[in-house]
């Protein structure tokens, strides 16, 4: 006996009509008794409306005699919640009716009247399937065989789309310090990425312990970092032997980093892997050494940067003050010619005057000269 274990829905129809149109071929292969057509089965004209063809349908007069309301296959079993429970109103006596209800699925359902059955409560349901020729449905009929104890429905996480790009770790190092980071980092990953070499800036970093195996203390640590003001980016590390896919597939997890809206990398030490915080993080790392590494030459070239720049904006002072005293020489020099040209015009004015008063003595000088 073949049985069904799953919510009546869609199998437990195909299951009907497939019973139905091989015992309707069946029917029609097997009886020779001529049937008449109806009028609404022909494509005669009709007195009532003139010059009007009706294509042939299926009328309430021949539906009868398309459908038997027989038993349909071998028993099933059917599992769900028994909701509407009553009695039959074709036998009050002997039986009780009701659906069996299972997510968006159901079906209506018959047991005999002394079966201890409670509305709302998990059955599971032995029989066969019925037309009920009353309301033209499909029936379950057959008994209560045992309850069953639905398992527990484990809350979906949501993890919310990224409000902003991806912020990649090198472009994150142009514009801030590795002191910027806040880890949550396991002993073990810690440990690795301090011997990669030596790195000050990460002892001045912010670290919290993790374990892979606590997922609400991982949470806090996360929701305790984002509020620290100089944490602008948060890195998860996770030592090599460690236990990965207990929090590396945590949806939990991967929410609290989102909501964040802060730049999160990962280095969980899975390289045949891709796990889900490694699909949600800016920017993922095959482990903690290789993290520590890429981090400490960002941080090396960021420190040229930062050394270059600072030449810059000193030569840039040094060049402003060379103008400032090339404008203050300039200037002096406007001065000192000023000074000169004022100097030589008083001089030319003083020389033609005396060439002036030389000249008129001289005349004065002829003048007496021809009077004596």
């Amino acid at each position: 006996m073949k049985r069904y274990s799953g919510p009546a829905g869609s199998t437990l129809d195909r299951i009907c009509a497939g019973a139905l149109r091989q015992r309707e071929r069946h029917r029609l292969m097997n009886d020779t008794t001529p049937v008449m057509p109806s009028r609404s089965m022909t494509n005669e004209p009709s007195m009532d409306v003139p010059g009007v063809v009706f294509t042939p349908a299926i009328t309430p007069e021949n539906l009868g005699a398309l459908i038997h309301n027989e038993k349909l296959g071998r028993p099933v079993r059917v599992r769900g919640y028994a909701t509407d429970l009553r009695v039959c109103e074709d036998d009050p006596e002997h039986y009780r009716c009701g659906r069996l209800t299972l997510d968006d699925s159901s079906i209506a359902f018959r047991v005999r009247a002394d079966t201890l059955l409670a509305e709302g409560e998990p059955a599971v349901i032995v029989g066969v399937l019925h037309v009920n020729s009353k309301r033209w449905a499909l029936e379950l009929r057959g008994h209560f065989e045992s309850a069953w104890r639905p398992a527990p429905r484990v809350p979906v996480v949501v993890i919310p789309p990224r409000q902003r790009l991806r912020v990649s770790l090198t472009e994150f190092a142009r514009h801030h310090s590795v002191t910027a980071l806040g880890f949550l980092a396991t002993k073990t990953g810690w440990d690795e990425m301090y011997a990669t070499g030596p790195m000050t800036q990460l002892a001045q970093c912010h670290r919290v312990p993790m374990s892979f195996t606590d997922e609400d203390r991982s949470i806090e640590s996360v929701t305790w970092l984002a509020r620290l003001p100089a944490i602008k980016a948060i890195a998860v590390v996770r030592g090599a032997g460690e236990k990965l896919t207990s929090l590396g597939n945590s949806p939990r997890l991967a929410k609290a980093l989102v909501e964040t809206g802060l730049p999160f990398y990962v280095a969980l030490g899975c390289p045949g892997d891709v796990l889900l915080l490694d699909k949600h993080a800016d920017e993922c790392f095959v482990a903690a050494p290789d993290f520590a590494s890429h981090l400490r030459d960002l941080e090396r070239e960021r420190v040229g940067h930062q050394n270059a720049d600072s030449m810059v904006q000193q030569l840039r002072a040094e060049l402003v003050d060379i103008k400032q005293s090339m404008r203050d020489t300039e200037v002096r020099h406007g001065e000192a010619l000023q000074s000169l040209q004022a100097q030589h015009a008083s001089d030319s004015r003083h020389r033609m005057r005396n060439m002036i008063v030389a000249a008129m003595l001289m005349v004065l000088g002829l003048l007496l000269w021809e009077l004596l």
